[in-house]
């Protein structure tokens, strides 16, 4: 094999791989995006509908495919993409943004983000800035006072940057409670100037990304059907899925059998978009294969979960974990997992990422986590304990904790309020 041919061979290798990774990482509604652009673009592609009659596709016949709205990750992919033409710097890009929960903060950390690409943890955290730069500004962020930093960096003046940057990192609290002159005494400024601070810290957004889908209503379509037949857990794709099904257009069959006589400009066209069409259709099916696999080994991995219904039952897993299990690297579990949902017996639809659970600390959030699942796991179902109640016995153990706080660490762990887990205890019993 010459070394043309050989570099010709790599090239094409590398772009299936990353056809392949693309097409994994995608949810459903980016994945209907990327479909129906496809289809428009590629004239020996259409989408396979059931009981459908296979029917003459010609160019004057191809009418523009409708692509649903964009996703936030594909708005801020979009920009990204514009301004960087680095490979490596697109691949981590794309992991930040399809790691994202609907306000627009990073799901993974850094660490994990340079581990699933095998990119440079500096480079990632590069990516990372210029995306929280992108519209809407502050997505990808870390927390809170990451999100507001980053947009009082891009929005404001270099003159009110530093007041702010100050007042968000150390006044967050103080300036939410409005204590103006309190605030102006800790800071070492005016009254004046803490009260404009204040003014242009309200107009800024603590959860940019649903300024992308304030205008939508989002209908979660599950990718995985998990249901019970007796003491077993059947788990499929599931029957609401929109997954594409691709083919080659029918109509393209007689021309493409006669490429050989076509002029060599037009036989090239024909041949690259066989190919790419080809590839769409296996990577799609390549997808739910590893999605299904993936599924089911979760279920397997947190069958005491699924058959007990209480959160407390499911067990520590990391992505690592799962990737050794299932003999793929670290990256394909992330992709096959990140914005996939399942729908389960008895805890309504979950995404993918629920199951996995780090081993608890000593310290800090996974410690207060685990210290509330294990009192939720030993409440009497008929008579749970109240947010209160959980409040007061994590005082004695030496955790001090508000009401608030508690709630918003429950919400995490899935874990309904007392009265919807007393009503599920009571539907048990019947």
């Amino acid at each position: 094999m010459t070394h043309s041919a050989k570099q010709a061979q790599s090239q094409s290798l590398g772009y299936e791989l990353g056809q392949a990774v693309k097409i994994l990482s995608l949810t459903q509604t980016d994945l209907m995006e990327t479909v129906a652009l496809e289809v428009n673009e590629n004239p020996l592609l259409e989408e396979e509908f059931p009981g459908e009659v296979a029917r003459d596709f010609s160019p004057e016949s191809n009418v523009e495919a409708s692509a649903p709205p964009p996703t936030l990750a594909s708005h801020l992919l979009e920009q990204f993409c514009l301004e960087h033409t680095d490979n490596n710097e697109r691949e981590i890009a794309h992991m930040i943004v399809h790691n994202m929960d609907e306000d627009g903060r990073l799901c993974l950390s850094l660490t994990e983000v340079s581990a699933a690409t095998k990119q440079d943890f500096h480079l990632c955290q590069q990516v990372q800035e210029d995306i929280k730069g992108l519209d809407p500004i502050g997505c990808a962020s870390d927390d809170l006072v990451d999100c507001l930093l980053a947009q009082a960096r891009h929005m404001c003046e270099p003159g009110e940057i530093e007041i702010l940057e100050n007042m968000i990192s150390h006044h967050l609290e103080g300036a939410a409670q409005g204590n103006q002159e309190q605030l102006a005494r800790e800071m070492g400024l005016s009254v004046g100037e803490v009260a404009q601070a204040i003014q242009r810290l309200q107009q800024f957004h603590p959860k940019p990304g649903r300024l992308m889908s304030a205008h939508r209503t989002h209908y979660i379509v599950p990718d995985i059907c998990v249901h019970k037949s007796g003491n077993e857990l059947v788990v499929e794709t599931s029957s609401e899925a929109k997954i594409p099904r691709l083919r080659i257009t029918p109509n393209y069959g007689k021309i493409l059998g006669k490429r050989a006589t076509l002029p060599p400009r037009e036989r090239a066209y024909m041949e690259e978009k066989l190919q790419r069409a080809r590839l769409l259709v296996t990577s799609l099916e390549k997808r739910q294969r590893t999605i299904l696999r993936l599924a089911r080994r979760l279920v397997d991995y947190q069958r005491d979960f699924f058959l007990g219904d209480n959160p407390a039952l499911l067990r520590p897993l990391t992505l690592k974990d799962m990737a050794m299990e299932l003999g793929v690297h670290e990256s394909t579990v992330s992709r096959a997992s990140a914005g996939k949902y399942m729908l389960t017996p008895s805890s309504g639809i979950l995404e993918f990422k629920y199951f996995f659970r780090r081993l608890p600390g000593n310290d800090g959030t996974e410690h207060i986590r685990s210290k509330i699942l294990r009192l939720c796991a030993i409440e009497i179902p008929e008579r749970p304990f109240s947010d209160k109640k959980i409040v007061e016995l994590l005082g004695r153990g030496g955790i001090s904790l508000g009401l608030k706080a508690l709630t918003r660490h429950r919400e995490a762990l899935g874990i309904p309020p007392q009265k919807k887990r007393k009503m599920l205890a009571q539907k048990k019993n019947l």
